[in-house]
């Protein structure tokens, strides 16, 4: 690289909360490792320890400084000095804020450390009002630049509560890298799970809590699995609501034909080998498992709500129940599991479009075009 393009790189400072493993901090590192390099000098901050995911990003080239913070429950002064001295030391250009921790505490370090760029991401809908942090991102999107909402949804949400011109969001999606996305799994992987080669996987991915709605894929599988009975149902991820889960799975007599598989690593061999992907959420801010899910070739079964409708604009690329409903998916599931040339169908035209809706350099190539626009406007 030439000295005077060398000097063209600017320096993104992304700040997170914590960096386990979960949708926001996966999105951030794939959006690191396909800056480029000779634009973009990325560096991450997080609030509490690296973690797994923080790991994963500093073996892919970007380092990360964890500041090893506990859960913040009060206003913590010390923590915006930490940010401020970083953001001078390290001369950041730009700050990407993600979430509302990081959003809350990196725009006033941002503005004692007179960084010239700053863009806040909001990654979720607002499930219930929170007059304080209304107030408070009202008044600090006075010194943002511009905000990045994952969905329409999300921005709509933002423009009602907080109370922020709809011109300042930029709606950018997230997005998958097609070279991670593996179609083909190991009988291994099946077996290792408990689940029998010739047994027909139902699958979702997420945290255990009341958003996700597991719960309700649970009485469905229950319902169904008396009807077809080589079914076997795949809970992939952990929270909260575990133990309940594992009760109610009890209750309805299915314990044997559920596997919770807990936090894994590997979701594209886990829904490779799932005969068909659920996501039965009550809310969400984008849904980004149902993109990776119709990257890898799945049918895709999901509520009814407007992110996901955002995800999936056709019937053709899935199927779409009311939230909350356990016999409209018992319903759905039982269609697509017994149709399986429509499913195949669903799976091939789904792959096709998330791949190309949704990549990731399509999404970092925003990213960037959005940074010198606003590079350009602050000279103007």
């Amino acid at each position: 690289m030439s000295a005077d393009r060398g000097r063209q790189r600017r320096i993104v400072l992304h700040l997170v909360s914590r960096l386990s493993v979960g949708g926001v901090e996966n999105q951030l590192r794939l959006v690191c490792s396909h800056y480029d390099r000779d634009r973009i000098d990325p560096l991450v901050c997080c609030i509490r320890e690296k973690d797994e995911i923080g790991k994963e990003i500093e073996k892919e080239g970007t380092e990360v400084i964890a500041l090893g913070r506990s859960k913040v429950h009060h206003f913590d002064l010390h923590l915006v000095l930490q940010i401020c001295r970083i953001l001078k030391e390290r001369g950041a250009h730009i700050l990407r804020t993600h979430q509302y921790e990081a959003n809350f505490y990196g725009g006033l370090a941002a503005m004692l450390a007179k960084t010239p760029i700053r863009i806040p991401s909001v990654h979720n809908i607002y499930r219930r009002r929170k007059w304080h942090r209304e107030r408070l991102n009202h008044a600090l999107a006075r010194f943002s630049d511009r905000i990045v909402a994952v969905s329409e949804c999300v921005k709509a949400d933002v423009v009602r509560y907080d109370r922020i011109p709809a011109g300042k969001i930029q709606v950018i999606h997230n997005g998958i890298d097609p070279a991670e996305i593996q179609r083909e799994f190991k009988e291994e992987l099946k077996l290792g799970l408990g689940l029998p080669a010739k047994s027909r996987v139902v699958g979702t991915i997420g945290r255990m809590k009341p958003q996700k709605g597991q719960i309700y894929l649970l009485e469905a599988f229950a319902a169904l699995k008396r009807r077809m009975d080589d079914l076997k149902l795949l809970i992939v991820g952990d929270g909260p609501l575990r133990l309940d889960l594992e009760q109610k799975a009890e209750e309805l007599g299915i314990r044997e034909e559920v596997c919770f598989a807990g936090v894994r690593r590997d979701v594209y061999p886990l829904l490779s080998m799932m005969d068909l992907f659920v996501l039965p959420s009550l809310w969400e801010g984008m849904g980004t498992v149902i993109v990776e899910a119709m990257a890898a070739q799945r049918p895709v079964l999901a509520s009814d709500i407007p992110p996901l409708r955002e995800v999936i604009p056709s019937s053709d690329l899935g199927v779409l129940v009311p939230p909350g409903d356990a016999k409209s998916l018992e319903v759905a599931l039982e269609q697509l599991l017994r149709d399986q040339a429509r499913s195949e169908r669903m799976a091939r035209l789904a792959r096709e479009y998330a791949v190309g809706a949704f990549h990731i350099q399509k999404v970092v190539s925003r990213y960037q075009d959005l940074f010198a626009e606003m590079e350009e406007t602050r000279r103007r």
